[in-house]
């Protein structure tokens, strides 16, 4: 794995000298290297997503996976008039 952190911080070092990009002035770039990232498979893909998820949201990724969903972003259920 150290040939791929290294090609990652390398990566990432590129990106650092764009400072107009909201995400480097907020130090918000990361470097997903995983193979599955890449190369997804159907299998993979959740895994995938919720990896970028848990990279741009982590404070929403912790609460979906403490299963503690806020009532305001359960979905409505029972009857409203028309």
């Amino acid at each position: 794995m150290g040939t791929s952190t290294k090609a990652g911080n390398a990566e990432k070092a590129s990106w650092m000298t764009f400072p107009a990009l909201n995400a480097v002035k907020h130090s918000e770039v990361h470097v997903l290297a995983q193979d599955s990232v890449f190369s997804p498979t159907p299998l993979t893909f959740a895994d995938t997503l919720m990896l970028f998820f848990m990279h741009i949201h982590p404070n929403a990724a912790q609460t979906l996976m403490s299963g503690q969903i806020p009532s305001d972003a359960r979905p409505h259920t029972g009857g409203g008039g028309s």
